[in-house]
């Protein structure tokens, strides 16, 4: 007997009658589990990026972002993403804040693993939050970011997190090789179950100004193009992800998230390896406006259709500031 794929032997929307066939036969799904929240940690206390009369981001006391993080586990978020934001007076053109054992940032990440049991902290390496001019290391005579001495104050910054709690190192600079510096010096104080989510593919994009804004990195525009990838570029993502994976990487991240689909998509068939999305700061806001004219029903499942997106390209798990918000519509949803 000839099989036939053709209509009318073949018809597809058998599958799609109803809600529990199309729970059954459905390819990619998305539960809290799958969420990082992240938080900025100041202490300055909390603040509020406002623009328009809405809240964008938010800055948190370590009480305030405890307050979060409890209502957050309640909702089934375990993972969190943590950045710093350093007051301009302990900045300085080395970021050497980044390596004081007792800074408020250091003080954060001790006081949350004791005070939570069950949660895992991720934590950014890099310098832009403790620099002057916003770059994310060392600046050379010709102002542009010296590899080799960024990354051996990377791979001590590292340690220190990891030292003081940190579960999972996220280096967001893009410098040459500082995932094997970091690994070499992690095994040399003995920190070898402290995993690394490497940026391994962090592209040169106008997305992250929000971010910027958030952690006063800057309040205009920075070029990093001589460090983070040409968004040009695809095969180049295949072979950052390549290096950092050989260098020691356990996780590799892609930012931005929206625009990069297919990046997500080559990167988690290629290696098959754990593999994240960033929703970033310019992605985040953008459909924030676009949720402000719809009807209030529809603002759950703009965010769930967004984040089904990340799932189907191949992200395993997904950053994103809306996660919290996100969690409580899916929470009070019947």
């Amino acid at each position: 007997m000839t099989f036939s794929a053709a209509y009318p032997s073949t018809r597809l929307r058998r599958l799609r009658q109803n809600q529990t066939i199309r729970s059954l036969v459905r390819e990619n799904t998305l539960c809290m589990s799958d969420f990082i929240s992240p938080i900025f940690i100041s202490q300055n206390g909390h603040t509020k990026l406002v623009e328009s009369d809405q809240i964008l981001l938010e800055r948190y006391s370590i009480e305030g972002a405890e307050q979060i993080i409890q209502r957050s586990i309640k909702m089934g978020i375990k993972s969190f993403a943590l950045f710093p934001v350093i007051p301009r007076d302990l900045k300085s053109e080395n970021g050497k804040e980044a390596l004081n054992e007792n800074q408020y940032f250091i003080q954060a990440i001790v006081h949350f693993k004791k005070t939570f049991t069950n949660i895992t902290l991720i934590c950014d390496v890099a310098l832009d939050p403790y620099t002057t001019h916003g770059h994310d290391g060392i600046l050379d005579a010709r102002g542009q970011v010296d590899n080799d001495k960024t990354i051996k104050i990377l791979a001590e910054q590292a340690c220190l997190l990891s030292l003081s709690g940190c579960d999972v190192l996220a280096p967001s600079d893009m410098q040459d090789g500082r995932i094997g510096f970091i690994r070499s010096e992690l095994d040399f104080y003995k920190q070898t179950q402290t995993m690394i989510m490497s940026y391994a593919v962090k592209y040169a994009s106008c997305l992250y100004q929000p971010f910027r804004n958030v952690v006063s990195t800057s309040k205009n525009s920075i070029d990093k193009s001589h460090y983070q990838q040409d968004f040009h570029n695809s095969d180049e993502a295949l072979h950052e992800a390549k290096l950092d994976l050989n260098e020691g990487a356990d996780i590799l991240l892609i930012k931005p998230a929206m625009a990069y689909l297919d990046i997500i998509y080559r990167i988690r068939n290629t290696f098959r390896k754990p593999t994240f999305a960033f929703q970033v700061s310019g992605e985040y806001l953008a459909f924030k406006a676009y949720e402000k004219t719809l009807n209030p029903e529809m603002k759950k499942d703009l965010w769930y259709e967004l984040f089904v997106c990340f799932k189907r390209a191949g992200a395993n798990a997904i950053i994103s500031y809306a996660t919290y918000d996100f969690a409580i519509e899916y929470h009070e949803s019947p």
